[in-house]
């Protein structure tokens, strides 16, 4: 005759056994995607070469912010590369998509002349499949010709500035001594920049 007593205590036991795998599965995943990254340089800048459609993308990770700083990020967009051109008119935007672990701001500006026009962009939040949610910003779209002689040849820059604001404990960002900034000391940022690029179409 069967001692429900033991199964039952051998059922629970698989339970837990099987709970302490899966919570150890996913602190590790957790923890893989965000350790060693606090030590990370930022780029000094990030080129995209766009001489078809494309979608491009290339990241980096904000481990070592402190707020009250900025970061700037510059990163450039060309019709050419190497021996390589457009041949046809293309037409890119800008996509930046973050997570959202640290209470940062985004600004894209364009580099025309020396100066820094700030861009349009529209933003959205969405989760992914494993629960993170990240923001999704996305610029209006800029337009390359094509490459016929290298005088056609042409470079578009950006600078994407990210900042972190001071914050107190009432969530005020007045900058004051008393600020509660210990709360972010742990957490880390992924920023991926991305450039979605498809031919003109002539209307």
């Amino acid at each position: 005759m069967f001692d429900k007593q033991l199964i039952r205590k051998n059922i629970i036991i698989v339970i837990c056994i099987i709970a302490i795998i899966l919570a150890i599965m996913l602190i590790r995943r957790t923890f893989s995607r965000y350790e060693s990254q606090a030590d990370s340089e930022i780029e000094a800048g990030l080129t995209f070469w766009v001489v078809n459609d494309s979608f491009q993308e290339d990241a980096v990770y904000i481990g070592d912010m402190e707020p009250g700083e900025q970061r700037d990020i510059e990163f450039s967009v060309s019709n050419y590369n190497d021996s390589i051109s457009s041949k046809v008119p293309i037409e890119y935007s800008a996509i930046v998509n973050t997570t959202t672990n640290m209470p940062l701001e985004y600004e894209i500006y364009k580099r025309v002349d020396g100066n820094d026009e700030k861009c349009d962009i529209s933003e959205e939040i969405y989760q992914d499949d494993d629960g993170t949610y990240y923001k999704k910003m996305e610029t209006q779209n800029f337009e390359l010709g094509f490459v016929k002689e290298d005088s056609d040849k042409e470079t578009q820059n950006f600078v994407l500035k990210i900042i972190f604001p001071s914050y107190n404990e009432d969530g005020l960002n007045d900058g004051n001594a008393d600020d509660d900034n210990w709360q972010f000391s742990d957490l880390l940022e992924y920023v991926k920049i991305s450039i979605d690029a498809r031919q003109k179409v002539e209307v």
